[in-house]
Order: C-alpha cells, then sequence, then structure tokens
C-alpha cells in the first residue's frame, strides 16, 4: 500500500498484544505546553483507537527518543 508523503505504518506490541499497526503522520512541529513551551520538529506522531489505561489518565504516550519534555 502506497501512503500519502508524511504517513507511516508503525507496527508494535504492547502488553495483551502481540503485533499491531498504527497510522502515523510527521506534522511540521508541534508545541507542547507543561512548565515551559517547548517546540519538537521531526516527529512521528502514531494513532491509536484503543484506551491507552483503564483509569483514562492518558492521552498520548511519548518515545523515550524524546528528551526533557517533561
Amino acid at each position: 500500500m502506497k501512503l500519502p508523503i508524511g504517513m507511516f505504518i508503525i507496527p508494535y506490541k504492547s502488553i495483551g498484544n502481540q503485533s499491531g499497526y498504527l497510522l502515523g503522520f510527521k506534522p511540521d512541529y508541534i508545541i507542547l505546553k507543561g512548565n515551559e513551551k517547548k517546540v519538537l520538529k521531526d516527529v512521528v506522531i502514531g494513532i491509536c483507537e484503543d484506551t491507552l489505561s483503564e483509569n483514562n489518565l492518558y492521552s498520548g504516550i511519548f518515545g523515550l527518543e524524546i528528551e526533557g519534555i517533561v
């Protein structure tokens, strides 16, 4: 399957799921707001339809490669 430029298929494994795929896209940049505002470039965002936690405390997960965002 050929995807549009900037779109990706991301394979993953998780607890209770031996294999799966996320649809990913690469925005020009993202802005994280916390203690201080950070602008990140060259990131891929994966879209997941599943619930990420039983108590709905998480709406996203960052990879270990993104340093100093918390």
